[in-house]
């Protein structure tokens, strides 16, 4: 036995993160009796949001958005600011009792030979490595991507203006009226321009597709019915076979709510995608969040559509050719041109497996990067005790829980659940992680004990 293994930590489970997943998965893994540790390396849980760009609310309504079994202090406004969820965050784990070890940064991960899996740790400004060994890991370390992306721009370093990423922004502090062209057309984005908007900036958008376009307010409706029809979806038969049509619905209803409240702006570059809104964040692979072009606090604050449609806000629908040397100038494939103090770059984030890359050992992101490897909420027989989780608050009430049953029955030695259906109609029953779901066993015999019964009388 190696030096480093007799003073390693051994645990159960290792969690790898202490955002809103891992505190899911962590709190569902002690109600089935499984002990983890989950490693963090920022000093204070929610200080990953807390380090985020002032104006971030989060884009659904609280009703939706809470972690199981803890709804938010009824003082709390609709949408949630990044400060009232990273406190909120903070007293769940506290509530909960769980073992949160902080300034603790995994720097390798890798499986022993005997199926084991080590990671290596430093603490702070502590040179010395700590190790930790557990029989299952799960990677809880961000939600959708880390590693900022950003297009080469030819001509930058000689540019004259700024240009920084939207995960550099922080306020329009320092931008009043400047004149500002935001790359992107996310969440992000939106938020950035309305903040610029509102503190003074002479703020440009640059829309680089079609995209999948939606209210706060609307989406709250999906939310809403989400809550209230679960209980239906479990205990009344046959009502999954309307749930398609439902989503159809709404589809329809978003796309119709958009232009009855800001007309046709196809003219100014804003155009949907092909598919609409519901089905593309149902999707199994591609899926594509929408943006929500309202206010901020949905019927409240300043709408980055209104602003288009009235031209306050210019848009611009070619990509940036070059950036012209000595100048502020930044040219446009199309041929336009126009002068800017800053670009802000909100062009999303890699990949998370491009994360997982920095502290896993070779192999194991090699696997890992493999499309037909890499599984959420779900058991990876090549990388047989790790486990990754993903996905929004909302879907952590659900898909966590599935996962923490895979894990505890592994550390149990149980077998493993099986996966009884696994459909994009699922998206209805269980939110917005569809594809890896399954719905409970009572549910598909309750439909057969139906179905059974109505051949009966019909024959």
């Amino acid at each position: 036995m190696r030096e480093s293994e007799k003073s390693a930590t051994r645990t159960q489970c290792l969690i790898i993160g202490a955002g809103h997943n891992g505190l899911s998965v962590a709190t569902a893994l002690r109600k089935r009796g499984v002990e983890p540790i989950l490693l963090e390396q920022h000093e204070r849980i929610g200080d990953q949001w807390r380090e985020r760009y002032e104006r971030l609310h989060l884009h659904h309504i609280t009703d939706a958005m809470h972690l199981p079994g803890v709804p938010y202090p009824a003082h709390l406004p609709r949408y949630l600011s990044r400060l009232d969820l990273a406190d909120y965050l903070e007293s769940y784990a506290r509530l909960h009792e769980l073992d949160v070890r902080f300034e603790h940064k995994v720097t390798q991960l890798g499986q022993k030979a005997d199926g084991t899996w080590e990671a290596t740790v430093t603490r702070g400004d502590d040179s010395q490595a700590l190790q930790f060994i557990a029989d299952q890991v799960v990677l809880a370390a961000g939600s959708t991507g880390v590693t900022p992306r950003s297009p080469s721009l030819k001509g930058r370093e000689e540019w004259a203006g700024q240009v920084l990423h939207s995960q550099e922004y922080r306020s329009a502090e320092g931008f009043e009226g400047k004149r500002v062209l935001v790359v992107g057309s996310g969440n992000s984005a939106l938020e950035i321009c309305g903040d610029l908007y509102d503190h003074g900036a002479s703020t440009s958008m640059l829309i680089r597709g079609p995209n999948s376009w939606i209210t706060r307010e609307a989406y709250a409706i999906y939310h809403r019915l989400m809550l209230a029809g679960g209980p239906i979806l479990k205990y009344v038969p046959f009502t999954w076979i309307f749930s398609p049509f439902i989503l159809f619905g709404l589809d329809r209803y978003f796309q119709f709510d958009i232009k009855r409240r800001y007309g046709d702006l196809s003219s100014k570059g804003v155009h949907p995608m092909a598919s609409p809104p519901m089905w593309v964040m149902a999707k199994s692979e591609g899926a594509h969040p929408p943006s929500y072009v309202d206010g901020t606090w949905g019927d409240v604050g300043v709408s980055i559509f209104e602003l288009i449609r009235d031209d306050k806000l210019a848009t611009f629908t070619s990509e940036i050719s070059h950036l012209e040397p000595g100048t502020k100038t930044v040219v446009f494939k199309d041929g336009q041109s126009a002068e800017f103090d800053a670009v802000i770059l909100c062009t999303g984030f890699e990949p998370i497996q491009s994360h997982y890359a920095t502290f896993v050992d070779a192999q194991v992101a090699e696997k890992l990067s493999d499309a037909s490897t890499f599984r959420f909420l779900d058991a990876m027989e090549e990388l047989p005790g790790l486990w990754v989780s993903l996905g929004g608050i909302a879907s952590s009430r659900f898909g966590q829980d599935v996962l923490a049953t895979r894990v505890a029955a592994r550390v149990q030695s149980r077998p493993d659940p099986g996966r009884i259906l696994s459909l994009p109609l699922t998206f209805v029953f269980v939110g917005l992680d569809p594809i890896q779901i399954q719905v409970p066993r009572r549910t598909i015999l309750l439909n057969v004990i139906a179905a059974v019964a109505l051949l009966t009388v019909l024959l």
